[in-house]
């Protein structure tokens, strides 16, 4: 066996098979997984010079040592790659190397197991044959466009060229990781084998001689291959056209198709270089670095549960009870289920539970429909959940989380009860978006036990869960609740109590401007197509609608308090939602009349909401429309950082993309501010607080920034 080893921590294994079949085995030290770096690639490309120039090679067989093949380049090197000339010799360096395998006349074979994304599935696409292992860790995938990023080593190339234009856009655009029968179906993979067969049969094809050396994209006698239809050329451009007004913050998206779309008849070296030169530009813009600073770095560290107390043994969690079967308990008792838990599930009566573990089992079973999980998974689910009546029914409770509605006497009650009847060692948690851990807790026994776990809906998709310490909350009680948090594989963020905690009080910003502007007389179509095209998912008038105006009242009654929150100042929510609710009896979308009309569910102007809200000569404009949408946020966000509720920005970006959809292309809520400039936002900032209140006046901690010149990130 030969070794070539880097200077540093990556090395590349070569090994003879037999038969003059030579193996190379990706492993790098102290990784769980294998990723390449600039040293790896100029590494490999050094092996397969060798390889290829050896006489009587008659094939290669590429695999992994790790628990997967390959999940892609180093991010270290993009992030810190400045200029579109330095990302330009990286992705030289990697497609050099896959071209000196597909001109050099020797079948190479990749025997692919657990993972193989972005550079990993395009190295197996330079590869003459694809067997992947028989296993439910196997995914294939170019993800990269969920980082604000495209593929760089020939993925938006090469895989159109082999599966066609139409089966390999969902891959390129949405970034969706695929399983080994979905990618054999469309031709990804040629074939599958149980995974200890991998390298046996991909030996077998080699020997066999019936792997042809020449790619499809190279062979003179397959001209017509991976050539597109003038149907899909017409998708390529509309898609590119539709998406053209969001290239601002989804440039990653635009450049893939538009890669896609020049090279697709281009002979393939010169496209090659097309996508060189558009994933040179995309990796080195700021949408890039902030969708891997807040959707890699953060997401990884607050999935590494670092915040967890170090010195507390860990908890072993095999009961929970759930009290409350509405939505948020019903979700929660099925991710704790899913991950088998046994889950007491508590109401007031047996018909309400029963109720709510049919609404389980159909949320189950569909996942099984769309393949999240298998049936006996879901079997397994449903078989862990029991529906309770009586605080007799939880004395066994490891956790207990109260998921019943916004109204604190009546979550004082159920504490009280819970505490009566379970250890007093045992956690107990609320699940309340708004009310203080701390009034919660007040007058109640063991107030160290008791802590905030902020579910989102829907609990069984949502993966933020925001955990709230109240004052004499314990470390052993945060330490138990992170070990929960991890077995059911939530993404925690951790805050200190206050009202409102952190996301709650940003989001109610937000929603409190839009419904402020209506009530100026703003359109409401005009106002969600602005949040829209800024990059929010849906607009906030349509999701006021989607929640329930009565609801959402309820909410702001909860979270303004006694009003003397800065945000509060000026906004006109309250008598906006009355006036809707009471006068004219618009509850929301359930009933088919809320802020919008809606007929046979579809979305329309409600003819006399002009009436209702007149409109003003001076109407708002969309810049500055989306100025006040998301100008409040970054500011309350802002005064959640300088009031100690959030403890780092980093955490506060995280919080806001996962548990808001705030737009990623700046990296989050406190990377807007650093998009904008602390300058320009605070000038900003005070315009809008002369025209529309002092709401929009910056807080210390951001005078501070500008005479420091300080941002929230370096990067």
């Amino acid at each position: 066996m030969v070794f070539i080893k880097l200077k540093e921590d990556f090395v590349i294994k070569t090994e003879n098979l037999g038969d003059n079949i030579i193996g190379i085995i990706m492993d790098r030290p102290n990784s769980s997984h294998n990723f390449q770096d600039q040293k790896a690639i100029s590494e490999f490309h050094k092996l397969l010079t060798k390889i290829v120039n050896k006489n009587n090679v008659k094939g290669v067989v590429i695999y992994s040592a790790k628990k997967s093949f390959l999940v892609g380049g180093d991010l270290d090197e993009l992030r810190k790659a400045k200029l579109p000339t330095q990302l330009m010799k990286i992705t030289v360096k990697v497609n050099a190397a896959f071209r000196l395998m597909e001109n050099s006349k020797i079948p190479f074979v990749a025997a692919i197991n657990g993972l193989a994304l972005g550079g990993g599935l395009e190295l197996a696409l330079a590869c003459n044959y694809r067997i992947g292992a028989l296993d439910n860790t196997l995914r294939l995938g170019l993800p990269e466009v969920t980082l604000g990023l495209m593929p760089g080593g020939g993925g938006t190339q090469r895989l159109p060229r082999l599966i066609g234009y139409t089966n390999s856009l969902p891959m390129l655009m949405k970034g969706t990781p695929i399983t080994a029968e979905e990618a054999s179906n469309i031709g990804v993979l040629d074939e599958c084998v149980p995974k200890e067969k991998l390298l046996e049969v991909a030996k077998n094809r080699i020997l066999e001689g019936k792997i042809s050396s020449n790619q499809l994209w190279d062979d003179p006698q397959k001209k017509s291959v991976g050539k597109p239809s003038k149907k899909e050329l017409e998708n390529l451009d509309n898609i590119i056209n539709q998406n053209k007004n969001k290239n601002a913050i989804d440039p990653a998206l635009v450049s893939t198709v538009e890669a896609i779309r020049e090279g697709a008849n281009l002979p393939f070296d010169k496209a090659i270089k097309i996508e060189n030169e558009k994933f040179s530009n995309v990796a080195s813009g700021a949408v890039a670095k902030n969708k891997i600073r807040t959707l890699f770095y953060a997401l990884n560290t607050a999935n590494s549960f670092h915040i967890r107390p170090k010195t507390i043994p860990k908890y072993h969690v095999s009961e929970v009870s759930v009290i409350g079967s509405g939505l948020m308990g019903s979700g929660i008792a099925y991710r704790a289920a899913l991950a088998g838990i046994n889950v007491n599930l508590m109401d007031v009566s047996e018909k309400i539970t029963n109720k709510a573990i049919e609404g389980i089992s159909k949320i189950a079973y569909k996942a099984v429909d769309r393949k999240l999980i298998t049936k006996d998974e879901a079997d397994k689910l449903m078989g862990h959940i029991t529906p309770a009546t009586k605080y007799k029914n939880i004395r066994n409770s490891d956790l207990v989380i109260e998921a019943v509605s916004e109204n604190i006497k009546l979550k004082q009650k159920v504490f009280s009860k819970v505490l009566e009847n379970v250890l007093p060692s045992v956690p107990v948690a609320s699940n309340t978006s708004t009310i203080s851990i701390d009034k919660i807790s007040k007058k109640l026994e063991n107030p160290i036990n008791i802590i905030g776990l902020h579910f989102f809906a829907p609990v069984e998709r949502m993966k933020l869960v925001e955990v709230v310490k109240g004052n004499k909350t314990s470390d052993v009680t945060l330490a138990k609740a992170l070990d929960f948090l991890s077995l059911i594989k939530k993404t925690p963020i951790v805050v200190n109590d206050c009202h409102g905690f952190f996301t709650s009080r940003v989001v109610a910003t937000y929603t409190a401007e839009a419904i402020t502007m209506l009530s100026e007389g703003v359109s409401p179509s005009l106002l969600d197509n602005c949040a829209i095209e800024a990059g929010m998912p849906i607009g906030p008038l349509e999701m006021a609608d989607i929640t329930s105006l009565v609801l959402l009242k309820d909410i702001f009654i909860s979270i303004i308090g006694d009003g003397d929150q800065s945000w509060v100042k000026g906004i006109n929510v309250l008598e906006t939602l009355d006036k809707l609710i009471i006068d004219f009896q618009r509850t929301g979308k359930r009933e088919g009349k809320g802020i919008y009309s809606y007929t046979n569910n579809k979305l329309e102007e409600w003819s006399e909401l002009k009436l209702v809200f007149p409109s003003h000569p001076n109407s708002l404009n969309a810049e500055v429309i989306e100025q006040r949408l998301f100008f409040v946020q970054a500011l309350e966000a802002a005064r959640a950082l300088e009031e100690g509720v959030v403890e780092n920005p980093v955490d506060a970006d995280l919080a806001s993309v996962l548990g808001w959809s705030f737009p990623s292309a700046y990296g989050g809520v406190l990377g807007y501010v650093d998009h904008i400039g602390i300058g320009k936002f605070i000038s900003t900032a005070h315009k809008l607080a002369d025209e529309f209140g002092e709401r929009f006046i910056p807080p210390g901690i951001l005078l501070e920034m500008k005479t420091s010149g300080r941002k929230f990130h370096r990067v």
